[in-house]
């Protein structure tokens, strides 16, 4: 080696391509130690998620982790970030995102889905790729479980409401439960005049206070709500009501009456007075079928049969007539005469109503 030394020129030339040679025949490894970071770790166990992979050193980026899949929950995908390389400048190299995969457990609400893998960038060294994307997470399908069934238990249900069903409506009213509000509307032409007492199982109107309205006819009446029943009442129907224990004055025209009143204003009722002693009639503007009588109690009844309206008295036919305009108004009433203060005073009960009816 020393006789080398003192050569030409040419000749140190010549020995360091040899030098060079040697070193080139060996190669230079991409840096072993600087390969790679960990692989994310596997599946994690039920309804943990996986975890995450370590940050490789210097030189390429790692490669992602497995996303974890665990029974009853998602596994989280692994995590990964490239390591910083020593040399070579520095880039920013994105870890590879590993796709959470989700897998709900059986008989409950399926797993939270699993974070995506790679945390912060991490700076890549020279050179350095970025890892591949992690794989997803592997495991058997489960079948989603189902929600259980609520439970709701509400009150018993209220008697149903009286309405028109296959064109026709029935409605009976004995007033042990009163005058209910829903089916009864009370009216008085001069309010305070009349008392109305359904706590007996009956209905007892009476004149309690002075006559103030002495040039009019005055009334209480109790209506039946038909609204409540159905919207229209233009064919047959027929309706009764009892009354007894009447007090009238000695003549003149205090009156108990069952009322019909229509569409067109026409009208139609039965009528209990002492205008002539003591008689029923229909009152339908002028007096028809005027009847005596003696009794102090009865069922007063009006019916329609196609367009012919009939009124009764304990099931003798009063008077009948043509009406075709719709059913208004069906109510029971208390007439005081004009420039009159009688004390006067009647009881009603046992309510029947049948009608064709329209929804």
């Amino acid at each position: 080696m020393k006789a080398s030394l003192t050569r030409s020129a040419s000749t140190r030339w010549v020995l360091a391509l040899a030098v060079a040679g040697i070193a080139t025949s060996q190669g230079c490894k991409s840096g072993d130690d600087d390969t790679g970071s960990e692989t994310g770790g596997s599946a994690g166990a039920a309804a943990k998620s996986g975890t995450a992979g370590k940050s490789g050193g210097a030189g390429t980026s790692s490669t992602a982790g497995k996303s974890g899949s665990g029974t009853g929950g998602s596994g989280s995908g692994g995590k990964s970030s490239g390591g910083a390389g020593p040399a070579g400048g520095v880039s920013n190299g994105t870890g590879g995102n590993g796709a959470g995969g989700t897998r709900p457990s059986t008989g409950g609400t399926g797993g939270m889905a699993g974070e995506a893998g790679g945390g912060a960038a991490g700076e890549a060294g020279s050179g350095g790729t970025s890892g591949p994307a992690g794989q997803a997470g592997e495991g058997p399908p489960v079948t989603a479980g189902e929600g259980g069934m609520g439970e709701n238990n509400g009150g018993a249900a209220g008697a149903a409401p009286v309405k028109c069903t296959d064109a026709n409506v029935s409605f009976d009213d004995d007033f042990s439960a009163g005058l209910r509000s829903r089916y009864w509307t009370v009216t008085q032409s001069l309010p305070g005049l009349f008392s109305v007492d359904a706590t007996h199982g009956d209905v007892r109107l009476a004149k309690v206070s002075t006559n103030t309205g002495l040039g009019a006819v005055q009334t209480i009446a109790v209506g039946l709500n038909l609204s409540e029943l159905a919207s229209s009442f233009a064919g047959n129907f027929d309706y009764s009501v009892d009354f007894s224990d009447p007090v009238l004055g000695s003549a003149g025209v205090d009156q108990v009456e069952l009322h019909a009143n229509f569409a067109d204003a026409s009208y139609f009722f039965d009528v209990y007075d002492n205008s002539s002693g003591l008689n029923v009639h229909v009152w339908n503007g002028s007096i028809n079928g005027e009847t005596a009588t003696s009794a102090t109690a009865g069922t007063f009844r009006l019916t329609r049969a196609g367009s012919t309206v009939s009124g009764y008295f304990n099931g003798g036919l009063i008077f009948s007539l043509t009406d075709t305009s719709p059913l208004t108004t069906a109510d029971f009433i208390l007439q005081l005469q004009p420039n009159s203060d009688d004390d006067i005073s009647v009881t009603y009960d046992n309510f029947h109503f049948t009608a064709a009816c329209t929804e």
